[in-house]
């Protein structure tokens, strides 16, 4: 079994009296919407959800837990991949006993109904060879509740972005040139003594936090990358 799946275990027991209903995420703006107008899609830990129409979707807690997604009914294009943390086989001292075995990034589009569930699915390796044999290759389709195969997915196609009020942009299009007015530096008063005082240390988002409190502010700000980093250290 991938690690990242018992950790996200571990999380689960940690936040201890978290509902089901706070690993729902909504996708739209504004208030809640009842569960009959709202399209709800089931994304498990080991997939990745980037973003969802172009907008790009946050990572929570250490990515390893399946979450659920809300979106208004109607055409909407997914893009994810598969990522996921396998313990390896012991090594050297200071070798790390994990690895993340990710894939490229895969997209998917469906027109999902008002009042439905689906789930992203795929075939789960059995071990970390497989998933790095697999990453290649890696592939997700859409089923219902009732596991009926609605879509399957595509190699990721980067989209031309759309500026305000206009269609999307070509490599031909010409993009104006941004002027950047000289920068002008600032007069500095020397002290009674004839040094120039030293410029004050900009305050910390940290300071006066407690070490928890302030780890997780740390973390909020971390990342993807780096908090993979940090636990293929901290499993050392």
């Amino acid at each position: 079994m991938g690690i990242g799946r018992f950790i996200g275990l571990v999380s689960l027991l940690t936040l201890g009296g978290c509902s089901a209903s706070s690993m729902i995420v909504r996708s739209y703006d504004g208030d809640a919407l009842p569960s009959q107008q709202v399209a709800r899609v089931v994304v498990p830990a080991d997939i990745k959800l980037e973003s969802i129409d172009g907008k790009e979707q946050k990572q929570y807690l250490l990515d390893s837990l399946a979450l659920t997604y809300e979106m208004l009914p109607g055409s909407h294009t997914l893009v994810y991949r598969y990522s996921e943390i396998w313990a390896k086989p012991p090594g050297g001292p200071d070798e790390a006993k994990v690895e993340t075995v990710e894939s490229g990034l895969r997209q998917l589009a469906h027109d999902f109904k008002a009042g439905d569930n689906y789930e992203l699915t795929f075939s789960r390796p059995k071990d970390r060879m497989a998933a790095k044999a697999a990453t290649g290759a890696f592939s997700a389709w859409l089923v219902t509740v009732d596991g009926k195969k609605q879509a399957s997915d595509t190699a990721y196609v980067p989209s031309a972005p759309v500026p305000q009020g206009g269609s999307p942009m070509t490599t031909a299009a010409v993009v104006a040139p941004v002027v950047v007015a000289p920068a002008v530096a600032a007069t500095v008063a020397p002290t009674a003594g004839g040094a120039i005082p030293a410029k004050p240390a900009p305050a910390s988002s940290t300071s006066g936090l407690s070490r928890l409190d302030a780890l997780k502010a740390l973390w909020s700000d971390t990342s993807a990358e780096d908090k993979k980093a940090f636990l293929q250290w901290a499993f050392k």
